[in-house]
């Protein structure tokens, strides 16, 4: 969902043709993943043992939001992006992330166990989905005008992108982060 921002990014001249198709992407994208997490989060609850099973599935269904809170940010931060309205981005993400941190710590003070680290996080990646696009303002309903064939040209050549450059970066985060998971074991 992430890669869509960098492949609108790429196609910033025709920003307002691709961006429906980026944005009806990355959606379909995170809601099936917050539906593959929640339906899976019993299931898995068995497995991690840290945590009591209810709690453990309490915790995944909240981080289950978190790829719909992601599907979100790609078309307003990549009109941000383009507008280089980059001192807005770091604010946002900056301020955004003082305050999780800030509720991490105090929830982590009152007792709240790993809540403390899960629940502010999601949060704070919806705020920051509405902050961009409070401060972007993407059109992005310009499909309508499109005859059904254009646009379906152009959201497949969108998926593609989208699952060549998320699939380069999963690839690298695999790679980063065997050597951790190895060292664990």
């Amino acid at each position: 969902v992430s890669q869509s921002r960098y492949v609108l990014v790429a196609h910033q001249k025709r920003f307002e043709l691709v961006a429906p198709a980026a944005r009806r992407i990355a959606l379909t994208i995170g809601l099936a993943t917050t539906i593959l997490i929640a339906i899976a989060a019993p299931f898995l609850a068995r497995w991690f043992t840290q945590y009591p099973p209810g709690t453990m599935m309490v915790l995944l269904w909240v981080i289950a939001f978190r790829p719909l809170a992601d599907a979100l940010c790609p078309v307003a931060l990549a009109s941000l992006r383009q507008d280089f309205r980059y001192g807005s981005i770091a604010l946002t993400d900056g301020s955004i992330q003082l305050v999780a941190t800030v509720a991490t710590v105090t929830l982590a003070m009152v007792g709240a166990s790993a809540y403390s680290l899960v629940v502010p996080q999601v949060v704070a990646t919806f705020a920051k989905a509405l902050a961009y696009w409070i401060a972007s303002s993407p059109k992005v309903d310009r499909s309508k005008h499109l005859a059904p064939w254009v646009d379906r040209a152009v959201t497949r050549t969108i998926l593609r992108e989208a699952i060549l450059a998320g699939s380069a970066q999963y690839a690298h985060n695999i790679v980063v982060v065997l050597p951790i998971v190895l060292l664990g074991y």
